[in-house]
């Protein structure tokens, strides 16, 4: 759009200072959301985008709007906001057919992300730019739901060489599935990347709560889990910088009522309490989040493990930068999270398909080759 262009193609997890300025200006109410505008702007923050800061701005518009803000760039963002809301409204239009598809099967669907939290706790569908479609459907109907998609056109990407067992399960949470017309749907079975293991999204199904898209009945997660679900899923390195955890987490709280006694003690259970305390306590501390003093108490009383700190601390760090020696070992520590097998040896053979899943390889040679040929790109990568 003219006036709008990405000038930062950096990748990032926490917000920087200017993003968190956006962020201020796009959620809270009054005199701090209008002076963290006007710092942002004046910062040239309009001139040095990135593509997570991009897609606050319809949300930036609507508060702004919301608060009677004039300014000579309302135009632009208004014309923003009303893309979003278009682009979103075509493209669940284009998707529905394949949710449709999956329940006209009787198999049960959770919608996550911005699919969900659009509808249900953002003001309109327009404020919550998304570009796929995230269904999750029980674990054990997967492969089942896998092959229904390909028979209707669908192709996964993710390990389209490979072909998947129901024990690979617990080495990843979600495929994604391209159509003919190029549109994009991630099918999980787990709904974090960060809790794989058997059973870890039953408290997810139990609680979840009924919603619909484009007319097709389904679910999504109940509001203390799309918050716990925000920061967990938010909380990581990527390409594009992941500010909008920040935003669909704030946008939960504001909107819905939140069960803390139940987010501490499912967070506890899934092993995920370091990254969803640290987001709590960035949305309490820098965008004015109201959180109960007892749940501060709650998360104190909560042992984290010497590796559940690692392997935060390594995937809140961009992979190019990480040695061979430190990616190997949150491979194994993304395996130790969510093995299921209980005896030695069988762990060991658990860990051999691990990697040839990883590396998608047939035989335990190919993990051999694959392992060299990896760590000989990493370390490329590094010089």
């Amino acid at each position: 759009m003219e006036g709008i262009r990405i000038s930062d193609p950096s990748g990032g997890c926490q917000p920087t200072p200017l993003q968190e300025l956006l962020l201020r200006a796009a959620l809270l109410d009054g005199e701090p959301a209008f002076q963290a505008w006007l710092d942002w702007y004046g910062e040239n923050g309009l001139e040095r985008l990135d593509h997570g800061s991009f897609r606050l701005l319809p949300l930036l518009y609507w508060n702004l709007r919301r608060q009677a803000v004039q300014h000579p760039m309302m135009g632009i963002l208004k014309g923003i906001h009303r893309r979003a809301w278009v682009e979103n409204r075509l493209l669940s239009r284009r998707l529905a057919p394949a949710l449709e598809t999956i329940h006209s099967a009787g198999i049960p669907t959770l919608l996550l992300k911005g699919s969900a939290l659009g509808r249900l706790h953002y003001a309109d569908i327009g404020l919550r730019p998304m570009n796929d479609l995230d269904v999750m459907v029980p674990e054990e109907r997967t492969l089942e739901t896998i092959s229904l998609l390909e028979d209707h056109g669908w192709r996964q990407t993710t390990t389209e060489n490979f072909r998947m067992r129901e024990s690979d399960f617990s080495f990843r949470h979600s495929l994604q599935f391209v159509n003919t017309e190029g549109l994009e749907m991630d099918l999980h079975w787990h709904a974090l990347y960060l809790a794989c293991f058997r059973g870890a999204d039953e408290s997810f199904w139990k609680d979840s709560v009924p919603m619909e898209f484009e007319g097709i009945p389904t679910r999504a997660l109940c509001p203390t889990d799309q918050l716990i679900h925000a920061c967990a899923h938010g909380l990581m390195w990527s390409d594009i910088p992941t500010i909008r955890w920040a935003a669909d987490a704030f946008a939960v709280m504001r909107s819905s009522e939140i069960d803390w006694q139940r987010l501490t003690s499912l967070t506890h259970e899934l092993r995920l309490a370091l990254p969803v305390k640290e987001g709590i306590r960035y949305l309490a501390d820098s965008l004015d989040a109201k959180v109960p003093a007892a749940v501060w108490d709650g998360f104190a009383k909560l042992e984290i493990s010497r590796s559940e700190k690692l392997d935060y601390q390594r995937l809140q760090n961009p992979l190019q930068l990480q040695s061979p020696l430190d990616t190997f070992y949150a491979m194994c520590g993304r395996y130790r999270r969510n093995a299921k097998a209980r005896f030695p040896l069988a762990r060991v053979g658990e860990f051999v398909r691990f990697l040839q899943f990883h590396w998608q390889v047939e035989n335990n040679w190919q993990v051999c080759v694959a392992f060299f040929r990896w760590a000989s790109l990493r370390l490329r990568r590094m010089v």
